[in-house]
């Protein structure tokens, strides 16, 4: 899934890799019940304290904020998903 791998991305660069020299392995779970819009950065924010309350060695919480451009240059701050929809 893309929105996943996103995600993955995003909080694999907030842990201290240095701190668990093992190797290691966290599951995070999902269920989301409503998409509005600015999906993958709820995701990104939700895993972030979730791993963070979870006891897992940070740098920081990883902070995101969804900016969608129009084909005409236009910038609109937090998209509902029918903005979304309408430029993909």
């Amino acid at each position: 899934n893309e929105i996943l791998d996103q995600v993955k991305h995003a909080l694999s660069s907030a842990v201290m890799k240095t701190m668990y020299r093992g190797g290691y392995s966290f599951e995070l779970h999902y269920m989301v019940l409503e998409d509005d819009g600015c999906l993958l950065s709820c995701a990104i924010l939700l895993g972030s304290v979730g791993l963070a309350h979870a006891g897992v060695r940070m740098y920081g919480l990883t902070v995101t904020r969804t900016l969608l451009v129009t084909k005409d240059g236009a910038s609109i701050p937090d998209p509902d998903r029918e903005q979304e929809d309408t430029l993909t």
